[in-house]
């Protein structure tokens, strides 16, 4: 559906059903990759894609990813894997020119749960 580098947490974990929030995760990694002039998920494969992901937004609840409609084997397998915080302040470091305005903006795009 996605260039994988693109790919929302929804279409990573198995969701069928999903919205243009899709669009918009999308466009934030773009955004991210203006800011920063790299790729900001930059993966092999689809799990290190999601390991990825989580690093960065930490891991999301039970209720996010239900809502996601996450298949079971995804919420399985991401809810053993050690918790993490986020730790959305590195989105600070993309760029000398990224404004506060503009990483706020980048953080409302990248979330698990729109």
């Amino acid at each position: 559906v996605v260039t994988q580098y693109y790919r929302s947490p929804e279409l990573l974990t198995g969701s069928t059903h999903y919205t243009q929030a899709v669009d918009i995760w999308s466009v934030g990694c773009i955004f991210a990759e203006l800011l920063s002039r790299k790729i900001l998920f930059q993966a092999q494969s689809p799990v290190q894609q999601l390991n990825q992901i989580i690093d960065l937004l930490g891991t999301p609840c039970l209720e996010d990813l239900s809502k996601a409609g996450s298949s079971e084997g995804a919420t399985k397998y991401i809810l053993q894997r050690p918790h993490k915080p986020p730790a959305l302040a590195s989105l600070y470091n993309l760029s000398n020119q990224a404004t506060h305005e503009a990483v706020h903006l980048l953080c409302r795009m990248l979330v698990f749960n729109p």
